[in-house]
């Protein structure tokens, strides 16, 4: 694996691993609502304009893209995964209104 941090700097050490463990857990193992309240701020603000403030919102909605993209998985690098977990979400959010 080529690492893309400074493998000596245990802040970036471990950011890094809790955001393979939150998309591990959120989108993996179908549990975002768990992976959310674990990983991300209440207060966390979402520039998705079709998606809600919150960590809870953010939970719910991925719960929804997991249950109707039941083989949804995460792989590849970072900007790969965001491309591929954002698409669809107008109309997944569109659903949740």
């Amino acid at each position: 694996m080529i690492e893309i941090i400074d493998v000596n700097d245990s802040r970036a050490v471990r950011n890094k691993n809790n955001i393979l463990a939150l998309y591990d857990l959120m989108i993996n193992k179908k549990k975002s609502e768990e992976a959310t309240a674990k990983f991300v701020s209440p207060a966390y603000i979402q520039h998705n304009p079709l998606i809600a403030d919150g960590s809870v919102a953010l939970g719910k909605f991925f719960g929804q893209v997991t249950r109707e993209r039941a083989r949804a998985r995460v792989f590849g690098p970072p900007h790969y995964r965001r491309r591929r977990l954002c698409m669809g979400a107008r109309e997944l959010s569109e659903s949740l209104q």
